[in-house]
């Protein structure tokens, strides 16, 4: 790993960290209604570069973290050229996560029958 030695037991490393982040992106876009909806009416392509995209910055927003010294103490990644490479890494594990993530999470089947107020048949 390419994270400082001096890491205390609260932080977590890098690769786990955008694990979970991805993972979250990808039930967000599966379950929460809005964003749900909205992904929805998207075809298969733009629905892997807008996830590619998220990743992307939300990688780009660690690294910044890093590099800012308000809270590089809590990020898990140093500022530096082998802390670039381990977010990189990390981030094409984020990528293989939030992909598997999507497609193990069930779909919503269709209605083979939708009861209607004036149908007839008991229930």
């Amino acid at each position: 790993m390419m994270y400082s030695s001096s890491m205390n037991a609260t932080q977590i490393s890098p690769t786990v960290l955008s694990t979970i982040a991805a993972i979250l992106l990808s039930l967000v876009f599966s379950y929460v209604r809005g964003a749900k909806n909205a992904f929805d009416k998207l075809d298969g392509t733009a629905k892997r570069l807008y996830m590619l995209l998220a990743l992307a910055i939300t990688t780009g927003v660690t690294f910044t973290l890093a590099c800012w010294p308000a809270v590089k103490d809590v990020v898990p990644i140093q500022c530096t050229q082998p802390g670039a490479i381990a977010l990189i890494t990390a981030f094409i594990q984020a990528v293989i996560a939030n992909q598997a993530t999507y497609l193990i999470s069930p779909k919503p089947q269709p209605m083979l029958y939708k009861p209607t107020i004036d149908d007839n048949r008991p229930f």
